[in-house]
């Protein structure tokens, strides 16, 4: 049984129809037919009886105006009037002629005269049927209806027939055979089943033709749905009817346009992204070097500034040597000028001092030069490090441009687009603080520049100062060579030289100041480059995640347009 359901189960729709109408028509015919049979036999059968009761009536009436008188029973045998019906076979045989029917007359319950024949032979001497007896003879009541006659069925009428007195004394019967009856009902089952069948042909045949144009219509959509589960969406259905089959192929050829046009917005899309998240990756990639360069020439400056520092350090150490030593020589004119009597003394420790201030002074020339060339050498850093910084700002301006195309293109595809909006915006706000970070070095270097440029200015000041200083003491060291004979000489410049190491030891003590205020410089310069090279290695990183969330992007967008092409639109 369950094979056969699961067989049914692997039924097309329209096997399914076909059979379940043919066996709903088959069981509706048989129960019609069977039905109707029952009633046609059965009416067949009342007709029969009908017919049997009215050719009784006939029979009797042409006996009875055939042969006067009553019946009687007379030396033990049936009469009327003075006729014997006693084996009187031609009075019945006349009548089954005319009616075409079995005719017998009882005398009691026993056949006399009858056309009924058994074995070839009349059945006179048998008796009726005792069903029929109690009616007939005991109850004095005609009968009407199938009876046994003989040992075999008809439909029969019986009546008593009755004496003068009253009394009963015999039967007369009129039948039809069920042979007859039965030729009638079988002349109509097959009228009957010829109907039925012919009905069912046409039935099927319209039903298979309006099953096999269902069918059609129903691959035609099963077809389609198919293609469309493999992703070929190209099928299209066109059905114009109006029934339940015709709207959900119009309703599924809808889905179809739906389904291609989104496929291709998201082809599109795809594509999009794929080229913004390319761009975005060669740009975060030349955004990463060029960090990376600022990285290293930060650092590069930070290490010159500590190296600078130190070197201007001792340049301000010398100085101030210098400024004492100057003080030194002051102290020593004015012993001069109030010692003249000890020239000669002082004179010899004074050539020797002037002989070490000039040593002195050379060293301070030559530290002070360092000094010049390393503050010339910052400045063309600085110079390079403002190249640098316009170089991050055009490209913090090429990636906010590109961030800012790529949110356009993000909005563009919608629901798809906005996790890539949102990278894209995290980019653009990299490349504005970029900006700013590129805006705030720029403003350090310029500032660094004009410090810079003031210290060079000082420095050849001090370089001036210290070769008119040298001059000077050379001067004064001849002055000592020659103090001995000109002793008076050196009594009226020794005011000169008063006033010339005053102005030596102020500008010495200047120039310590000046280098001072470089060193902060250099110091405040080297805490900004080292900002700088923290900003750009945090830029670096994130440059580096946003290069890997562009490479993430491009893949994605790739295995989206790998399963797109999967599709057939």
């Amino acid at each position: 049984m369950e094979w056969r359901v699961e067989m049914f189960k692997n039924f097309g729709i329209t096997s399914k129809i076909n059979s379940l109408f043919i066996v709903m028509l088959l069981l509706f015919a048989g129960v019609v037919g069977y039905f109707a049979v029952s009633e046609v036999a059965q009416g067949i059968k009342n007709l029969a009886t009908e017919k049997s009761k009215g050719d009784l009536g006939l029979a009797y009436k042409f006996v009875d105006s055939q042969f006067e008188g009553g019946w009687e029973l007379r030396d033990g045998k049936l009469y009327k009037g003075e006729t014997l019906f006693n084996e009187n076979f031609s009075v019945v045989d006349e009548i089954g002629k005319v009616t075409g029917d079995t005719v017998t007359i009882f005398q009691g319950d026993t056949r006399v005269a009858t056309n009924v024949m058994i074995d070839g032979k009349r059945a006179v001497g048998t008796q009726v049927s005792p069903e029929v007896k109690a009616v007939v003879l005991k109850e004095g009541k005609s009968f009407y209806g199938e009876a046994e006659v003989v040992g075999k069925k008809y439909m029969t009428a019986y009546m008593p027939l009755k004496n003068e007195n009253d009394e009963i004394i015999g039967i007369f019967y009129v039948g039809a055979s069920q042979h007859m009856v039965n030729v009638t009902i079988d002349s109509f089952m097959k009228y009957f089943l010829t109907v039925i069948i012919v009905t069912l042909i046409v039935f099927i045949s319209v039903l298979v033709l309006f099953t096999n144009r269902l069918k059609k219509r129903l691959s035609n959509v099963t077809n389609a749905i198919n293609a469309a589960g493999q992703g070929d969406f190209t099928i299209g259905i066109i059905d114009k009817s109006s029934d339940e089959i015709g709207i959900l192929s119009r309703g599924f050829d809808n889905t179809r346009k739906n389904i291609q046009e989104l496929i291709n917005q998201t082809k599109e899309a795809s594509e999009q992204v794929a080229a913004a998240s390319d761009e975005l990756s060669v740009s975060s990639e030349e955004t990463s070097k060029a960090t990376e360069q600022v990285s290293h020439a930060m650092e590069e400056v930070a290490s010159g500034s500590e190296n600078q520092i130190e070197t201007i350090s001792h340049a301000s150490s010398i100085v101030s040597n210098i400024s004492k030593g100057v003080g030194d020589v002051l102290t020593s004119v004015n012993i001069v000028k109030q010692l003249s009597s000890s020239a000669n003394e002082t004179a010899s420790e004074g050539s020797k001092a002037v002989h070490e201030t000039i040593h002195q002074m050379e060293v301070a020339e030559l530290q002070v030069e360092k000094a010049s060339e390393v503050v010339n050498s910052l400045e063309k850093k600085s110079v390079e490090i403002n190249q640098i910084v316009n170089l991050i700002t055009e490209i913090s301006d090429q990636t906010n441009l590109l961030a800012l195309n790529a949110a356009i293109e993000a909005a563009r595809a919608g629901e798809h687009g906005r996790g890539f909006a949102i990278v894209a915006d995290e980019v653009r706000k990299l490349a504005e603080q970029s900006r700013t970070a590129a805006s705030e070095i720029h403003l350090l270097i310029s500032e660094i520049q004009r410090e810079a440029e003031l210290a060079v200015g000082s420095i050849q000041e001090g370089t001036t100062s210290v070769s008119k200083g040298k001059k000077l003491v050379t001067t004064t060291g001849d002055t000592f060579l020659q103090i001995v004979q000109k002793i008076e000489e050196m009594a009226e410049e020794s005011l000169g030289v008063t006033n010339v190491v005053d102005r030596v030891n102020k500008e010495a003590q200047d120039m310590v100041e000046l280098i001072s205020g470089v060193v902060e410089i250099s110091q405040t310069f080297g805490a900004h480059s080292q900002q700088v090279a923290a900003a750009s290695e945090e830029q670096l990183a994130s440059m580096e995640e946003i290069q890997a969330s562009a490479h993430s992007l491009s893949h994605m967008a790739e295995k989206l347009q790998r399963i797109l092409d999967k599709f057939k639109i």
